[in-house]
């Protein structure tokens, strides 16, 4: 079964959180998606989940290391894109699988500068298509298509940005040996700011549907 995507996959935390949340309903991770993810049902049960960041040097896991893994309690779920592997424990005894909070924020590194690499790509690639469409398209009639395009922009700037300021946040906190973005509060503001952007992209798309046809009523 298939259901909406709602945090960002950077969002390492918020996912962990989100998928606790999920097994305790019955619904055990099989594939992870930016917009939907598909679940197995179950047995409801306490879970915990944690996010392994991939080592770009050797990203497909050793049978070894899976089974040292299972050995000491964490299940191995999924990989999720080319981001991190999600591993399952429903052993409240099992230890954490990262013990040392700097070492896993030294393997979030990598992740963080590939966000910051799409970023530099975005900031590139849509202002060209801006200038494009503005360009060959000079009628007033065009004018919305640019100002959608404009809006949108903006949005996604703004949420990669978003995403960079949780990743390098929880970083930070990490290298302090600190996990206080693992917390309730932060999984319910991941979801309100992912929410938001999905509602603000969707009213700026009947806003360009209304314009647009309003010449033909």
């Amino acid at each position: 079964m298939w259901y909406l995507t709602p945090v960002s996959l950077y969002d390492m935390a918020a996912m962990e959180q989100w998928l606790e949340r999920m097994a305790g309903r019955g619904r055990f991770l099989v594939d992870a998606g930016p917009l939907l993810s598909r679940f197995e049902k179950g047995e409801p049960r306490a879970v915990r989940c944690r996010a392994e960041p991939l080592d770009t040097e050797s990203p497909i896991p050793t049978q070894e290391r899976l089974d040292y893994y299972e050995s000491c309690g964490w299940h191995y779920l999924c990989t999720v894109k080319s981001f991190y592997r999600i591993f399952q424990s429903g052993d409240p005894a099992a230890e954490e699988l990262h013990t040392d909070p700097v070492v896993l924020a030294a393997g979030m590194r990598d992740l963080e500068e590939r966000l910051g690499m799409t970023l530099v790509f975005l900031v590139i690639f849509l202002p060209l298509l801006v200038f494009f469409e503005l360009y060959f398209n000079r009628k007033p009639a065009e004018f919305p298509h640019a100002v959608l395009y404009s809006l949108c922009c903006c949005i996604v700037y703004g949420w990669h940005i978003a995403e960079i300021l949780w990743l390098r946040s929880l970083r930070r906190q990490l290298l302090a040996g600190s996990r206080r973005a693992f917390t309730p509060i932060h999984y319910r503001r991941a979801v309100a700011l992912r929410v938001s952007a999905v509602l603000l992209l969707l009213s700026l798309w009947l806003w360009y549907a209304a314009v647009t046809l309003l010449p033909w009523f």
